[in-house]
């Protein structure tokens, strides 16, 4: 089969000449049309553009070997490489598909010329892909570091060929340009593990003013930092003008936070500290901010989150304040969040 497969289509392809991409008619019948037969072999690439968002439409002068003009109305921007996979989806050993490929070379003055040195080989038959039913699926690398610096334009021309036992056979073709090395593509930056050990979170000794008033709370420094209970803090602001409601979003599994809403006590809140130093783990709370997610530095202690309190303060946009002489921590709701 796949013999007699690839004679047929290279026949065909050398009769209808590489440069001249003059689609088959769709059919009726038992015989699927152009579209039908696409849908069958899926293309897809490893870029993070899409195929629409990658595509120029613009109309460039590419000349064949003999220097006869080949019709190019817009090509894909690809990376330096870029490979293509197209899936096998046809379920039938009546289709066969055949590439073949041609490089051309901008001379200087625009027109692209084809090179002499690369691309399929028509009088041996060399450098033909193929994807047949026994294939399920095939890679077609494009590009290459021997284009690097280089302003080249990549011809891709794929035929499908249906060979029904009984009845009308059918080709169809289709011409992909691709000119590599347009799209360049900024690694991302690979996320620092965030440490999931215990650290010691030893009990806040420092003196609480809120609004001027002393308030106990439930507090702990951890590596420099206060934290606090996210529902303590809301009691105590609770008719400022820096309230906020915390509640708990079922749906999205994240604890809710509603700014400028007066707060719900829940019973517990400012209990007191449970004295002495206990382990704390980073929390992966999920915290969303008026239905948006936010990212807020928690710590799970004792089976309570405990939030920075600066990272609070930024978020409501109210003053915090450190007298290191008194060992005082001032949070003042009249004037806004400073930066330390």
């Amino acid at each position: 089969m796949r013999k007699r497969v690839l004679t047929l289509l290279l026949a065909l392809t050398m009769c209808l000449g590489l440069c001249v991409p003059a689609m088959a008619s769709e059919v009726s019948g038992n015989v699927p049309t152009k579209k039908e037969v696409e849908a069958m072999f899926p293309m897809s690439w490893d870029m993070p553009l899409g195929f629409g968002n990658a595509y120029l439409k613009q109309e460039t002068d590419l000349r064949d070997l003999d220097k006869n003009p080949v019709s190019c109305s817009g090509y894909f921007m690809t990376t330096q490489t870029v490979t293509l996979t197209i899936l096998n989806q046809a379920a039938s050993e009546e289709f066969g598909v055949v590439f073949a490929f041609q490089a051309f070379e901008n001379d200087g003055t625009g027109v692209y010329n084809a090179l002499k040195d690369w691309g399929t080989d028509f009088d041996t038959q060399e450098g033909y892909l193929s994807l047949l039913a026994t294939d399920p699926s095939i890679d077609i690398p494009i590009g290459g570091d021997e284009f690097a610096g280089r302003d080249v334009i990549i011809m891709m021309y794929m035929l499908i060929g249906f060979f029904p036992k009984d009845g009308e056979k059918v080709m169809y073709n289709e011409v992909f340009f691709f000119k590599p090395g347009m799209v360049t593509v900024t690694p991302i930056p690979e996320t620092p593990e965030v440490s999931t050990d215990p650290v010691t979170a030893a009990p806040t000794a420092s003196t609480v003013l809120v609004n001027g008033e002393k308030k106990a709370f439930d507090a702990y420094n951890i590596e420099g930092s206060n934290y606090f209970k996210l529902r303590d803090l809301a009691y105590v602001l609770n008719g400022t003008d820096k309230q906020f409601e915390v509640g708990w979003d079922a749906a999205a599994r994240a604890i809710s936070l509603t700014s400028g809403a007066a707060y719900t006590a829940v019973g517990g809140e400012m209990t007191g500290q449970s004295g002495g130093a206990q382990a704390a783990k980073p929390s992966a709370a999920k915290i969303l901010l008026d239905g948006e997610e936010i990212s807020l530095t928690a710590y799970e202690i004792g089976g309570n989150n405990y939030f920075k309190l600066r990272d609070i303060g930024q978020t409501f946009d109210f003053g915090i304040n450190w007298d290191g002489g008194s060992r005082t921590i001032a949070i003042d709701t009249s004037v806004p969040y400073t930066a330390e």
